[in-house]
């Protein structure tokens, strides 16, 4: 015991020492802890929503004691556990006052033990939880096992300082939300997109939130009715981002008698569903004048749909932009025998080519397959809508040049980009242009 003790003291005094030592060194007299703490953070910056700890993120808590004491008493850098459970279960006991950025994105293994849940419900009844971005494939009941720990039992709804919530599902048995929405009010919420979830009652979404910027709903259970997806739109008037899968997008009540539901601010609309329920929702819209994209994703279009009202409609949301940032407009149009790719967006002139900002973007897939002659007429129907005049880039794989008219319309035409297309036919791009495009 003695010759322990005399081998205990012995190290201690050289860890005296070498803390002595490195207390001189400049790293340590020069840099405030503050400054150093965020360093140390800089450091520990995850990549992307859903992206991991880098590799030996946190090896400088082991240069030194001066060092190792910053960073414990740095709140922020623990304020992310890192993307999988392995990593929680590690860095989870240092968690302090600091919000919590929950995020879930691998799973090599997992145990999620009573000491990760009691952990998760601390921070949720200390309100520490900022984000919750949750994603997996066949994980299921882990994905729920994370979700009911975040919610704390108790009586009544409280408020709740979750300002993100991601939640992406690719499972046979979808992930139950549906305590966690009941259970508070979520006034800084912006960010919500929830894909394979179940949520009992849309109608939590409507009294529950009311600061969201941005809405994503993927494939759900039970999509909400028309008249829930308009409550939650207008329970929320930021909103600026809005996508909606075909299991998400209500199907159509064909009443037309209820006022347009609002979207001011709104920024980016993506819609993926059959024809008759996108526009079914698109009718009741009060969209903005000038959005940066629309995007559209069309099933069981019928060749009346693409001309009597998707040409229209595409028609209407260009003139209402009143003119192009780019200094012109560029089109894209490719047909194929079940389905169309159109596109226009602000194009602006480079060097040899148009760099072109796509602001419209539509796949309208056909009820049958099209032949080669009627799938070009409804390419060209689409495109008579548009102001020809201000196209000064196109790239299609359209017989354009047997279009005499098409051709003199697109009088600033500069830039044309022709995918199988037999140059060899008439070709009528002649003098009536004031210069020739470049192809």
């Amino acid at each position: 015991m003695e010759k322990q003790i005399g081998l205990e003291e012995h190290e201690m005094a050289i860890i005296r020492l070498k803390r002595t030592r490195n207390s001189f060194l400049n790293v340590s007299t020069l840099l405030p802890p503050e400054i150093l703490g965020n360093i140390f953070r800089w450091n520990d910056i995850p990549d992307g929503d859903f992206g991991g700890l880098p590799k030996d993120s946190h090896n400088f808590l082991l240069v030194c004691h001066h060092w190792f004491e910053v960073a414990s008493h740095t709140p922020d850098l623990w304020s992310f556990w890192g993307n999988n459970v392995q990593d929680w279960a590690h860095w989870h006991a240092r968690c302090g006052t600091a919000p919590l950025d929950l995020v879930l994105a691998k799973y090599p293994s997992y145990d999620f033990g009573d000491e990760l849940h009691n952990a998760l419900q601390d921070c949720s009844t200390r309100d520490l939880i900022r984000r919750v971005h949750l994603r997996g494939t066949r994980v299921a009941d882990l994905l729920n096992s994370v979700v009911s720990s975040i919610v704390t039992e108790g009586e009544g709804t409280r408020s709740n300082c979750v300002e993100s919530f991601v939640l992406e599902s690719v499972d046979r048995w979808p992930v139950d939300v549906s305590a966690f929405f009941s259970q508070y009010r979520l006034p800084k919420l912006q960010h919500l997109c929830l894909s394979g979830c179940r949520i009992s009652s849309w109608d939590w979404l409507k009294s529950h939130t009311m600061a969201l910027t941005t809405l994503e709903l993927g494939d759900v259970e039970q999509s909400p009715t028309l008249t829930q997806l308009f409550a939650i739109i207008s329970s929320n008037p930021l909103l600026q981002n809005l996508a909606l899968s075909p299991s998400s997008v209500p199907h159509a009540d064909g009443d037309r008698s209820s006022p347009q539901v609002p979207l001011h601010h709104l920024k980016n609309l993506h819609l993926r569903s059959y024809f008759c329920s996108v526009f079914g929702l698109l009718n009741q819209l009060e969209l903005p004048d000038k959005m940066d994209n629309l995007r559209l994703t069309l099933h069981g279009c019928s060749n009346a749909d693409i001309s009597n009202t998707l040409g229209p409609f595409l028609g209407d949301c260009i003139r209402r932009r009143d003119g192009f940032s780019g200094g012109g407009l560029g089109l894209l149009a490719y047909p194929y025998p079940c389905y169309l790719d159109f596109r226009v967006g602000d194009a602006r002139k480079g060097d040899g080519s148009a760099e072109v900002v796509w602001f419209v973007e539509v796949w309208a897939t056909t009820d049958g397959e099209l032949g080669e002659e009627e799938a070009n007429r409804l390419c060209f129907d689409l495109i008579s809508h548009t102001p020809r005049e201000q196209v000064i880039s196109l790239q299609t794989s359209l017989p354009i040049l047997y279009s005499e008219e098409l051709c003199i319309e697109m009088r600033d035409l500069t830039y044309l980009h022709l995918t199988y297309v037999d140059l060899l036919v008439r070709v009528v791009c002649r003098a009536r242009h004031s210069r020739a495009p470049q192809v």
